[in-house]
């Protein structure tokens, strides 16, 4: 939907730089992980376009900082182009967000908060930029700071009030009360969206309530699979199905969504492992996680590994997959050593959540376990064991 909206913006105005800029960016991102041959070129030629319309302008600097950054994968001259480009347009807080991006994958997470910051400041009814830096400083486990930004705002959108609730469960501990202050957000709000129908989803998860996380699992759109992309996602509803089949240990409902993949994907016929090679790798260490093969398992965790360890961005914001497919494998020594590094260093593993969840049964009754679960009780993140 995003790169139509950008092609007809074009087509109405064919000098409209920032959308080319930003139709540039779509197309890079999608050629991320995997490069398109005819999508490079389409790029290439964009940028070419620009440079033709208006050269060496804050959208053609743009522009050559998507392509630096997602297709060149060089940070630094990523980080230079979109510098340059906020020395002439400074309260432009779309660059002010891409310089954000490039700073964390550099692993400079002082200017990742800082720039989130920045733009919440040129824009303070925009809270886009609040939710964002609240995010940034809860992946860096400064909560009370995260706390202090979401409680500002007034009448928050659902995003933003989702957070502020989760950053309550650190505070009161009680799984329960944390599940209804979810549910009546998604009531109140009346969200039908694919985030809070998740946050719902996990939340039921968090308590048990399995009935409840199939209705909502149940009432999920059938959406096709897109084979054809570039780097192939998987749809809503079989990825929550996955999701819980592992929690509930429903090994037919992981078969037959395991089996609706393969088929919508076509990977019965693909003896070249092409179309594997394009699912993004949260989705195919998710399906080996629900494939009850330990071997199927250890491999994608070693694929998953070496794809964190080589973005750190990914690192960031992948650690709490890679913790839970550790449970699966019941390898309570790696569970813990991932979820203790998790809650030490930036990430998406939250201490006062992510223990709780019932992925993590599992092991959760090792000495390993309970000596974590202890651990993070003297940190005050949870109930003493």
């Amino acid at each position: 939907a995003g790169l139509a909206a950008f092609e007809k913006a074009i087509a109405l105005d064919p000098d409209f730089t920032r959308a080319m800029s930003e139709f540039v960016g779509l197309l890079a991102l999608q050629n991320f992980t995997i490069n398109d041959p005819a999508e490079i070129a389409q790029i290439e030629a964009l940028i070419e376009r620009i440079g033709s319309v208006a050269p060496n302008s804050v959208d053609h600097l743009m522009a050559q900082g998507f392509y630096s950054y997602y297709i060149l994968r060089d940070y630094p001259l990523a980080r230079q182009l979109i510098g340059e480009s906020r020395k002439r347009a400074p309260s432009d807080t779309r660059l002010l967000n891409i310089e954000s991006f490039i700073a964390r994958r550099m692993g400079d997470l002082e200017t990742w908060g800082d720039a989130a910051r920045e733009s919440w400041r040129l824009e303070p009814r925009n809270q886009r930029w609040a939710g964002y830096l609240t995010n940034n400083l809860m992946i860096m486990h400064r909560y009370d700071e995260a706390r202090s930004v979401a409680a500002s705002v007034e009448d928050p959108v659902f995003g933003l009030a989702m957070l502020r609730t989760e950053l309550n469960l650190a505070e009161h501990h009680n799984p329960l009360r944390y599940r209804d202050d979810v549910r009546a957000l998604v009531e109140r709000y009346d969200e039908d969206d694919i985030d809070a129908t998740f946050a719902l989803l996990e939340a039921n998860l968090l308590v048990r309530d399995y009935a409840a996380a199939r209705e909502v699992v149940a009432a999920m759109p059938e959406l096709p699979y897109k084979p054809q992309q570039t780097i192939v996602l998987l749809p809503p509803k079989p990825s929550a199905q996955l999701l819980l089949g592992i929690s509930t240990g429903d090994r037919e409902l992981l078969g037959n969504t395991l089996a609706d993949i393969t088929t919508g994907l076509g990977l019965d016929d693909d003896p070249e492992g092409e179309r594997r090679a394009k699912i993004h790798p949260s989705f195919l260490l998710l399906m080996a996680a629900a494939s009850d093969s330990p071997d199927a398992l250890r491999a994608a965790l070693v694929t998953y590994e070496a794809y964190m360890r080589d973005d750190l961005a990914a690192a960031m914001g992948g650690q709490e997959e890679f913790c839970s497919a550790l449970a699966v494998l019941e390898d309570a020594a790696r569970t813990v050593d991932c979820l203790r590094q998790g809650a030490s260093r930036p990430s998406d593993i939250r201490p006062y959540l992510e223990p709780l969840y019932p992925v993590y049964d599992t092991v959760r009754g090792t000495a390993e376990f309970q000596q974590l679960l202890s651990e993070f009780a003297a940190q005050g993140w949870l109930e003493t064991p």
